[in-house]
């Protein structure tokens, strides 16, 4: 038995075929050329829609051929365009450009480079400052006096001599260390034999403390002191004083040499036995030209000289005539090497007639009393000391930077303090009693202008900025210009 008979499924139903118009588009062609693949777009009619329009990226261009077969350019074709003038004019803008670019991104590093703040290398701590000599019974009566006047005028490093235990006990040496180290000092011992003899290192001392002084070095140095000054080397063998630096080194102290020469060629014996690298202290001439004296010796970046006026045992700058005394105090502090102050230099201190070996006892109530900007040759030499102390341990150029000299006029004197690309000083001397202008032309390879730093003089009136070739100074009168630091 059979069930009913389904009707046929529907048809699909078709839409209007739509006629064609003009022929079927051939497919896109490839064609090769020079070795590029280049697609070429097939041909359209003129009349297919209007076309596509302009504004939407269509070609204005009409005609029976249709839109441009863009088919690139041969090898031939481009070395032809490389070679007219517009292509050659914008490669060589370009290449210009960019070695321009390049030279300045060059010098804009180097010139940052140069003027950058630098990292200084450590250097030896007394290069900063000054080493003052401060024997305890003068400077102070004994341990605790000198304790109580730990402020040295226009210095930073006390150099202290003559530390016998009957002037107090090792508790009062204990406390003045404290107080020294609280305020940033170091304070340095002297072990010289016989500092006051014409011979310190003769006859018995030679003898009978010589093989002492390794021990006294240690024990010293082992209760805080930062150093050990022995005076008159050039009685030493060279081999016995590196055997104590040597020592005083291990230790973590510092070895100051004294010579008691007063001529460039007992400095240069005295050198020859204290060895490269060592700090020997030498008494400055003092002629009337002393710098021409040891301008040989101030050149050598190799010898460390500490420079002072006398020798320990007597007030030498407070004996000058005071017209003098200024302008070598401060040839003490912008020379190489740390300048070496006996208590009272500062203030003109003198020594009692006689030579007897007696030093004056340090005037505190006067000095107390001193204004300073006064007129009085202790205010002057007291406020120069302040005010050149300050520039010193300011100016790593002062402290570390080389010496050259400068060529002036008759009875001046003239150097250069300059190191990398620093500021310089240039230091100017009239040691003549009349006005003197030091150059009637600018030096070759400074500036025109510079600028008052310090005079022996005071202040000068304003401007501060100074022609060098019209500068007048006055009779015996010292003075520190700035300059501007050398072109890199």
């Amino acid at each position: 038995m059979m069930g009913p008979i389904l009707p046929p499924p529907p048809k699909p139903t078709r839409g209007p075929i739509l006629p064609l118009r003009g022929p079927i588009p051939p497919p896109p062609q490839i064609n090769e050329k020079n070795g590029l693949m280049v697609k070429i777009p097939p041909e359209e009619d003129e009349d297919d829609l209007g076309g596509t329009p302009p504004m939407l990226g269509g070609s204005q261009s009409g005609g029976a051929g249709g839109s441009p077969r863009f088919t690139g350019l041969g090898k031939e074709e481009v070395l032809r365009a490389a070679g007219t003038a517009p292509w050659r004019r914008a490669r060589a803008l370009l290449l210009v450009l960019f070695w321009g670019g390049w030279l300045g991104m060059v010098g804009a590093a180097a010139a940052i480079v140069a003027r950058a703040p630098r990292c200084d290398p450590p250097g030896p701590w007394w290069q900063k400052g000054a080493l003052y000599r401060a024997p305890p019974k003068p400077f102070g009566g004994d341990l605790k006096g000198v304790s109580d006047h730990l402020h040295p005028l226009g210095a930073q490093r006390p150099l202290l001599e003559e530390l016998d235990p009957a002037l107090g006990t090792l508790g009062d040496l204990e406390e003045l260390l404290k107080k020294a180290k609280d305020r940033g000092l170091r304070v340095l011992l002297d072990l010289t034999p016989d500092p006051w003899g014409a011979q310190p290192w003769g006859g018995e001392n030679r003898t009978r403390l010589t093989p002492q002084l390794p021990g006294a070095v240690s024990a010293w140095l082992g209760r805080g002191l930062k150093g050990i000054f022995l005076d008159a080397v050039e009685e030493l063998e060279p081999e016995l004083v590196a055997e104590w630096r040597n020592l005083t080194e291990k230790l973590g102290g510092v070895l100051v040499l004294g010579s008691r020469s007063q001529d460039p060629l007992g400095l240069r014996r005295a050198l020859n036995v204290s060895g490269e690298g060592q700090l020997l202290i030498g008494q400055f001439p003092t002629g009337s030209a002393p710098i021409d004296d040891v301008i040989d010796l101030l050149r050598n970046p190799k010898i460390h000289l500490g420079w002072s006026v006398g020798s320990p045992r007597q007030h030498a700058l407070g004996s000058l005539d005071p017209s003098s005394a200024p302008w070598r105090l401060l040839l003490l502090w912008m020379l190489p090497g740390p300048p070496v102050l006996n208590y009272g230099d500062e203030v003109g201190l003198t020594d009692p007639p006689g030579g007897d070996g007696q030093l004056t006892p340090m005037p505190w109530e006067l000095i107390g009393q001193i204004q300073e900007g006064g007129n009085s040759s202790e205010a002057v030499l007291l406020s120069l000391s302040r005010r050149l102390s300050r520039l010193r341990s300011q100016e790593p150029v002062l402290q570390r930077g080389g010496f050259e000299p400068v060529t002036s006029e008759s009875g001046t004197s003239a150097f250069l303090r300059s190191w990398d690309f620093r500021r310089r000083f240039l230091v100017v001397l009239n040691r003549s009693p009349e006005p003197r202008p030091p150059f009637l032309a600018t030096p070759p390879g400074l500036p025109a202008r510079a600028t008052l730093l310090a005079s022996t003089h005071g202040p000068r009136p304003p401007p501060e900025a100074l022609e060098l070739n019209a500068m007048q100074l006055r009779p015996h009168e010292g003075a520190v210009l700035g300059l501007a630091p050398p072109t890199p």
